[in-house]
């Protein structure tokens, strides 16, 4: 196989291909004399970049911790069903709580709203957001619950699939049933659970059918009788599908 060859200029004599090259020495170190500010400031350009970026993954890897110490402070509160003040943080933390940084002085407690404001790039930040929507959700603040849901970053896991379910049930009580129905969906889809995954299905039926789309809420109840047969959701879904039915051959 031939071996790839670098093209050639086309030269008389080997003096022509020294002076060439002594010609482009020269001309490269002007330009560098002219240019070397510009140069200068293209180095230090990329030198900056790289400590900035090795700086930023620092500077989040400190605010992450900071969010999870600040979250663990204001969680007692909410666990113990205070969810405005767990919302809106504590005056103080008590000089005995071990969790203060120094023991023996008090120290304030930020709500949840501001830990999902402020550390809104860090999983505690971003868990936060969701705590503060079952927060809102529970003193009956379903508008502020939803934009805190909608601001939480949903993983694959139960609690995206909570979440979906929460935004759901809000945008139902609205009237919005396709909304919901669609959310519904996304909640079967985000966890699949022998338990709940049939009973998102067997909502977002219901959603379906209250927006009077009944043909996709037919499909659903059948999926859930079909799929998940021994569930407690399977028992519902054949009560409404029989009374769907039965509306569609009155209707008919």
């Amino acid at each position: 196989m031939s071996s790839v060859q670098t093209p050639q200029k086309p030269s008389s004599t080997s003096d022509s291909s020294g002076n060439a090259l002594l010609d482009l020495t020269a001309r490269s170190v002007m330009y560098y004399q002219e240019n070397k500010t510009t140069v200068y400031g293209a180095i230090a350009v990329v030198v900056l970049l790289a400590l900035g970026v090795g700086g930023y993954f620092i500077y989040m890897e400190q605010q992450a911790d900071v969010a999870a110490e600040k979250l663990g402070r204001i969680m007692p509160v909410y666990e113990q069903g205070d969810y405005q003040r767990a919302l809106d943080g504590v005056e103080e933390l008590s000089p005995a709580d071990p969790r203060a940084s120094q023991p023996g002085q008090a120290e304030p407690r930020i709500g949840l709203v501001e830990i999902a404001d402020q550390y809104s790039g860090t999983p505690a930040g971003n868990l936060a957001a969701f705590y503060a929507g079952n927060a809102y959700f529970n003193i009956g603040d379903y508008d502020q619950a939803l934009e805190m849901y909608e601001s939480f970053d949903k993983e694959s896991n139960f609690i995206g699939a909570s979440t979906y379910a929460a935004e759901a049930t809000i945008y139902e009580s609205r009237g919005e049933f396709e909304r919901a129905a669609d959310l519904y969906l996304e909640a079967a889809d985000a966890f699949e659970s022998e338990t709940r995954t049939p009973e998102y299905l067997l909502d977002a039926a219901r959603a379906f059918e209250s927006a009077g789309n009944l043909s996709r809420a037919e499909e659903l109840y059948s999926q859930v009788t079909d799929e998940y047969a021994d569930s407690a959701a399977a028992s519902e879904a054949r009560v409404f599908l029989a009374r769907l039915k039965a509306k569609q051959a009155t209707n008919s």
